[in-house]
């Protein structure tokens, strides 16, 4: 077993346990969260999966998504509200459904969270297709539900290789096709102090 797979493998072990014990913020209006897991085995998505002509092989992809969260995608209707993005980080982790902190750099080897709050008044669970690219490579695809809600938190991570060095880009479209978001972070290698 490689160590991209087992990290992938560790990864998926961890936010799965915390999707599990996840739970709404409060009651009525209040935010709740997702947690979305990557795991290694395709997706039978279309928005998500590897599409015939995509001229990149797969070896660079790190993971596969896990696609439970494709039922509730909205399908194509010109009618629905837009869903609305409130905040967006990049951080170094998660605690108690709020990012731990803001990354202004990522560093190489390192798991990089993308964390949103969105408002989704359009009566019905929608879902955020998430692209991670290093150095414009596809690198993971993920799949994020977002319930009816005026503030839902949900976050989805990836995690840098060791020789990785340039700009980590996140690209997020909604389930009816628009561009969501588009925000990267340079992966800066820390520099050694002199002796």
């Amino acid at each position: 077993m490689s160590r991209a797979t087992s990290r992938a493998l560790l990864g998926l072990l961890l936010v799965s346990l915390l999707a599990c014990r996840d739970q709404p913020a409060t009651k009525g209006r209040g935010s709740s969260a997702t947690a979305s897991a990557v795991a290694p085995k395709a997706s039978s998505h279309p928005s998500t999966s590897r599409q015939p002509g995509d001229d990149e092989p797969l070896e660079d992809y790190d993971d596969e998504p896990e696609d439970e969260h494709a039922s509730a995608c909205a399908p194509e209707d010109g009618s629905l509200k837009p869903l609305q993005l409130l905040r967006f980080v990049f951080a170094s982790g998660i605690e108690r459904r709020d990012p731990k902190d803001k990354l202004y750099i990522a560093r190489p080897g390192k798991r990089v969270y993308a964390h949103l709050t969105v408002r989704n008044r359009s009566k019905r669970e929608r879902c955020l297709h998430l692209e991670f690219r290093v150095n414009n490579k596809k690198r993971s695809r993920v799949t994020l539900k977002v319930g009816k809600s005026w503030s839902w938190r949900t976050w989805a991570y990836n995690t840098t290789r060791p020789d990785d060095r340039g700009p980590l880009r996140l690209v997020i479209t909604d389930d009816q096709g628009k561009r969501f978001l588009d925000q990267s972070i340079a992966v800066v290698p820390e520099r050694k102090k002199p002796r």
